[in-house]
Protein backbone atom coordinates (compact mmCIF):
# COMPACT_ATOMS: atom_id res chain seq x y z
CA UNK A 1 0.00 0.00 0.00
CA UNK A 2 2.61 2.52 1.06
CA UNK A 3 4.04 1.99 -2.87
CA UNK A 4 1.02 3.02 -4.02
CA UNK A 5 0.52 6.19 -1.82
CA UNK A 6 4.68 7.02 -2.89
CA UNK A 7 3.85 6.98 -6.73
CA UNK A 8 -0.12 6.77 -7.64
CA UNK A 9 0.86 6.73 -11.20
CA UNK A 10 2.50 3.83 -11.45
CA UNK A 11 1.15 1.12 -13.51
CA UNK A 12 3.26 -1.77 -12.71
CA UNK A 13 2.68 -0.76 -8.68
CA UNK A 14 -0.99 -0.77 -9.35
CA UNK A 15 -0.98 -3.83 -11.20
CA UNK A 16 0.92 -5.94 -8.19
CA UNK A 17 -2.17 -4.42 -5.64
CA UNK A 18 -4.95 -5.98 -8.19
CA UNK A 19 -2.89 -9.39 -7.77
CA UNK A 20 -2.50 -8.91 -4.31
CA UNK A 21 -5.91 -8.02 -3.75
CA UNK A 22 -7.01 -10.83 -5.89
CA UNK A 23 -5.08 -13.44 -4.42
CA UNK A 24 -6.78 -12.63 -0.95
CA UNK A 25 -9.78 -12.40 -2.98
CA UNK A 26 -10.67 -9.06 -1.92
CA UNK A 27 -12.45 -8.35 -5.27
CA UNK A 28 -13.89 -5.07 -4.51
CA UNK A 29 -10.29 -4.01 -3.67
CA UNK A 30 -8.96 -5.71 -6.79
CA UNK A 31 -12.00 -4.08 -9.26
CA UNK A 32 -10.70 -0.35 -8.03
CA UNK A 33 -7.04 -1.05 -8.72
CA UNK A 34 -8.51 -2.19 -12.45
CA UNK A 35 -10.04 0.84 -12.75
CA UNK A 36 -7.51 2.87 -11.70
CA UNK A 37 -5.18 0.95 -13.86
CA UNK A 38 -7.48 1.79 -16.81
CA UNK A 39 -7.77 5.73 -15.83
CA UNK A 40 -3.31 5.54 -15.76
CA UNK A 41 -3.25 3.81 -19.02
CA UNK A 42 -6.46 2.96 -20.84
CA UNK A 43 -4.61 0.96 -23.85
CA UNK A 44 -1.83 -0.45 -22.05
CA UNK A 45 -1.27 -3.95 -22.07
CA UNK A 46 -1.57 -4.32 -17.94
CA UNK A 47 -4.94 -3.47 -18.14
CA UNK A 48 -5.80 -6.60 -20.23
CA UNK A 49 -3.62 -8.81 -17.77
CA UNK A 50 -5.37 -7.20 -14.47
CA UNK A 51 -8.78 -8.22 -16.09
CA UNK A 52 -7.97 -11.72 -17.03
CA UNK A 53 -6.21 -12.26 -13.81
CA UNK A 54 -9.59 -11.02 -12.40
CA UNK A 55 -11.82 -13.41 -14.14
CA UNK A 56 -9.35 -16.24 -14.28
CA UNK A 57 -9.63 -16.32 -10.24
CA UNK A 58 -13.13 -16.12 -10.29
CA UNK A 59 -13.32 -18.97 -12.45
CA UNK A 60 -15.28 -16.44 -15.72
CA UNK A 61 -13.80 -18.63 -18.34
CA UNK A 62 -15.00 -16.49 -20.97
CA UNK A 63 -13.98 -13.36 -19.86
CA UNK A 64 -10.95 -14.61 -18.95
CA UNK A 65 -10.35 -16.11 -22.64
CA UNK A 66 -11.37 -12.61 -23.56
CA UNK A 67 -8.53 -10.55 -22.75
CA UNK A 68 -5.74 -13.20 -22.21
CA UNK A 69 -6.27 -13.68 -26.23
CA UNK A 70 -5.58 -10.48 -26.35
CA UNK A 71 -2.66 -10.63 -24.82
CA UNK A 72 -1.63 -13.72 -26.71
CA UNK A 73 -2.19 -11.63 -29.72
CA UNK A 74 0.39 -8.77 -28.53
CA UNK A 75 2.91 -11.45 -27.34
CA UNK A 76 2.17 -14.39 -29.18
CA UNK A 77 5.71 -16.49 -27.34
CA UNK A 78 4.56 -15.09 -23.70
CA UNK A 79 4.96 -18.53 -21.82
CA UNK A 80 2.86 -16.96 -19.18
CA UNK A 81 -0.13 -16.89 -21.39
CA UNK A 82 0.53 -20.57 -22.92
CA UNK A 83 0.18 -21.55 -18.85
CA UNK A 84 -3.03 -19.44 -18.36
CA UNK A 85 -3.89 -20.51 -21.77
CA UNK A 86 -3.78 -24.27 -21.30
CA UNK A 87 -5.13 -24.08 -17.73
CA UNK A 88 -8.68 -22.51 -18.93
CA UNK A 89 -8.64 -25.23 -21.91
CA UNK A 90 -7.67 -27.85 -18.91
CA UNK A 91 -10.75 -26.83 -17.06
CA UNK A 92 -13.00 -26.21 -19.19
CA UNK A 93 -12.83 -29.75 -20.96
CA UNK A 94 -10.61 -28.97 -24.00
CA UNK A 95 -8.02 -31.64 -22.60
CA UNK A 96 -6.35 -32.15 -26.04
CA UNK A 97 -6.11 -28.81 -26.26
CA UNK A 98 -4.61 -28.24 -22.76
CA UNK A 99 -2.31 -31.38 -23.59
CA UNK A 100 -0.71 -29.74 -27.07
CA UNK A 101 0.16 -26.32 -25.03
CA UNK A 102 2.05 -28.54 -22.55
CA UNK A 103 4.22 -29.76 -24.95
CA UNK A 104 5.07 -26.50 -25.80
CA UNK A 105 5.46 -25.62 -22.59
CA UNK A 106 8.02 -28.71 -21.56
CA UNK A 107 10.34 -26.78 -24.53
CA UNK A 108 10.47 -23.54 -21.97
CA UNK A 109 14.60 -23.58 -21.48
CA UNK A 110 15.64 -24.49 -17.95
CA UNK A 111 17.18 -21.29 -17.71
CA UNK A 112 13.67 -19.79 -17.29
CA UNK A 113 13.36 -21.35 -14.09
CA UNK A 114 9.53 -21.37 -14.86
CA UNK A 115 8.79 -24.71 -16.38
CA UNK A 116 8.11 -27.06 -13.52
CA UNK A 117 5.63 -24.24 -11.88
CA UNK A 118 3.67 -24.20 -14.90
CA UNK A 119 3.10 -27.49 -15.84
CA UNK A 120 2.36 -28.73 -12.01
CA UNK A 121 -0.19 -26.07 -12.19
CA UNK A 122 -1.44 -27.10 -15.54
CA UNK A 123 -1.63 -30.16 -14.44
CA UNK A 124 -3.16 -29.22 -11.36
CA UNK A 125 -6.36 -27.79 -13.37
CA UNK A 126 -6.56 -31.12 -15.21
CA UNK A 127 -7.23 -32.83 -11.93
CA UNK A 128 -3.74 -34.87 -12.74
CA UNK A 129 -2.19 -34.08 -8.67
CA UNK A 130 -0.07 -36.99 -9.35
CA UNK A 131 1.49 -35.50 -12.39
CA UNK A 132 1.43 -31.75 -10.78
CA UNK A 133 2.99 -33.11 -7.66
CA UNK A 134 6.34 -34.48 -9.96
CA UNK A 135 6.34 -31.48 -11.29
CA UNK A 136 6.07 -29.51 -8.23
CA UNK A 137 9.15 -31.65 -7.08
CA UNK A 138 10.89 -30.82 -10.63
CA UNK A 139 10.49 -27.03 -9.43
CA UNK A 140 11.68 -27.67 -5.85
CA UNK A 141 14.75 -29.29 -7.06
CA UNK A 142 15.52 -26.89 -9.35
CA UNK A 143 14.65 -23.72 -7.05
CA UNK A 144 11.66 -22.26 -9.04
CA UNK A 145 10.61 -19.34 -8.04
CA UNK A 146 6.54 -19.85 -7.29
CA UNK A 147 6.33 -22.76 -5.09
CA UNK A 148 5.13 -20.63 -2.60
CA UNK A 149 2.86 -18.91 -4.55
CA UNK A 150 0.96 -22.27 -4.61
CA UNK A 151 0.68 -21.77 -1.52
CA UNK A 152 -2.33 -18.60 -1.64
CA UNK A 153 -3.29 -19.11 -5.45
CA UNK A 154 -7.15 -19.53 -5.10
CA UNK A 155 -6.93 -21.87 -7.75
CA UNK A 156 -5.38 -24.63 -6.21
CA UNK A 157 -7.46 -25.77 -3.61
CA UNK A 158 -7.11 -29.36 -4.82
CA UNK A 159 -3.49 -29.34 -4.57
CA UNK A 160 -3.04 -27.58 -1.08
CA UNK A 161 -5.70 -30.01 0.63
CA UNK A 162 -3.23 -32.89 -0.80
CA UNK A 163 -1.01 -34.15 1.94
CA UNK A 164 2.06 -34.07 -0.77
CA UNK A 165 1.76 -30.31 -0.92
CA UNK A 166 2.20 -30.20 3.38
CA UNK A 167 5.08 -32.19 2.96
CA UNK A 168 6.82 -29.79 -0.27
CA UNK A 169 6.28 -27.33 2.08
CA UNK A 170 8.01 -28.84 4.55
CA UNK A 171 11.48 -29.21 2.66
CA UNK A 172 11.13 -25.69 1.42
CA UNK A 173 10.79 -24.26 4.80
CA UNK A 174 7.76 -22.30 4.28
CA UNK A 175 4.74 -22.30 6.19
CA UNK A 176 1.84 -24.00 5.51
Amino acid sequence: MLAEELDPLSSAITLSAVYRFISTRTFDEALKRIRKLSEIDPEGPLVAEAWMAYHFVRKEWNDALLYLKRMIEADPDDPYLDMDLSYIYAVTGKRNEALLLVEKLKAVPESARIKGNFLAFVYAGLGDLDECFRWLDYAYDRREIFIGWFRRYPLLENVRSDKRFGELLKRARLPP
